[in-house]
């Protein structure tokens, strides 16, 4: 009788056989919410700075604009220009109503306290934009400036308390 036995123990051994090195596909639910994050973080940021981009060049324009508005009898060009600046980056509703007092806020609101002015110079405005008589050269160039102040610096942000006022005018 003959048993058909290794002769040696080592012989009946089975070689180990590792598992197939971990994959990275398909993608755990997790990893797709990142990317999905990731995706709308990217596109947000792209609009945002296309948004900012045709913004700058708004503002710039405007300064083009306004160094050919040189002459204390431009001042209601001078006055357009601004309306339209703010007309560009906020709401028709909110700027085109705004008249007299409301519109010197509006634009004191969009600037930071130290460069405020407009309500100052109301009188000023006043006289350019209604009175017969225009401005002198002296206080054109005063107009002038912190009309590049506002255009270089405002803010332009929605300033609710000037528009709930406008609505029970």
């Amino acid at each position: 009788m003959t048993n058909a036995q290794p002769s040696q123990p080592m012989d009946m051994l089975v070689d180990i056989h590792l598992p197939d090195i971990p994959s990275y596909w398909p993608l755990g639910w997790a990893w797709w919410v990142v990317i999905a994050l990731l995706i709308v973080a990217i596109a947000y940021l792209y609009v945002r700075l296309k948004q900012r981009k045709q913004q700058r060049l708004a503002r710039q324009e405007a300064l083009v604009r306004l160094k050919s508005l040189s002459n204390p009898s431009s001042f209601n060009e001078l006055n357009l220009l601004l309306r339209q600046v703010a007309m560009s980056y906020l709401p028709r509703q909110y700027v085109a109503g705004l008249a007299g007092a409301a519109w010197l806020e509006f634009l004191d609101s969009q600037l930071t306290g130290k460069k405020r002015g407009f309500v100052e110079l109301a009188p000023l405005w006043q006289q350019g934009l209604f009175s017969g008589k225009p401005l002198t050269p002296d206080e054109y160039r005063v107009c002038f400036k912190l009309s590049e102040l506002w255009i270089k610096h405002a803010k332009l942000t929605h300033s609710p308390q000037i528009h709930e006022g406008d609505k029970n005018a």
